[in-house]
């Protein structure tokens, strides 16, 4: 009597692929534009045109999301721009919210 032997095997490697979060910055009264369009260019890396791109956004809907990252730098960017802003005397607000 013969037999056969069938192996089906999946491996897997045990991680899901990261959730990305986006930054998102407040419009408020308090806040000046060039404050604002410092932080776009410094901390978050936006050119001249793309940080008034974003300004007009956030000065027309009261918000806008600012850029994508995993979470921890999200964190990182908002801990940063509160401080900066903090620092200088404003109240801004931002969030992270995930895709």
């Amino acid at each position: 009597m013969s037999s056969k032997l069938s192996i089906n095997e999946v491996i897997t490697t045990g991680y899901a692929k990261p959730i990305k979060y986006h930054v998102y910055i407040f419009d408020n009264d308090t806040t000046p534009r060039d404050f604002v369009k410092s932080l776009l260019m410094e901390i978050f890396q936006h050119n001249d045109e793309q940080s008034e791109m974003l300004i007009s956004q956030i000065e027309s809907e009261g918000l806008a999301p600012v850029g994508t990252y995993y979470y921890e730098i999200a964190e990182q960017k908002i801990t940063e721009s509160v401080f900066a802003s903090q620092k200088a005397g404003f109240n801004l607000e931002l969030t992270l919210d995930n895709e």
